[in-house]
């Protein structure tokens, strides 16, 4: 539901979000918006990975419909269909990026 807290940061995690209807907000510690999601976004790849903790908070915006996987899970699928896990990482490749940028200034 709208408002509703889908993964806070700093809480372990191993699970990895899509988006299959509505929209979320990402946000840093301080509350800041880093990025919105829309259908056919993810997150949680990072905690999944590496089994570490959360880096940002994601917030319903909108009522969601969200396909939730574990990491078994995850990597089953990469195995059958590597170009998810190809995907995957190109994201992760934008946002770091984009983490970087302020950091160029």
């Amino acid at each position: 539901m709208a408002g509703a807290t889908i993964v806070r940061a700093g809480d372990i995690g191993d699970t990895f979000y899509v988006i299959l209807e509505g929209e979320a907000r990402v946000v840093d510690r301080a509350g800041r918006t880093l990025s919105r999601l829309l259908p056919g976004d993810f997150f949680g790849e990072i905690s999944l990975l590496d089994g570490g903790a959360r880096t940002a908070t994601v917030l319903a915006e909108t009522p969601m419909a969200l396909l939730k996987i574990d990491r078994a899970g995850v990597a089953r699928i990469v195995k059958e269909d590597p170009g998810v896990g190809l995907r995957m990482l190109e994201e992760l490749a934008r946002r770091l990026r984009r983490m970087e940028r302020p950091l160029a200034g």
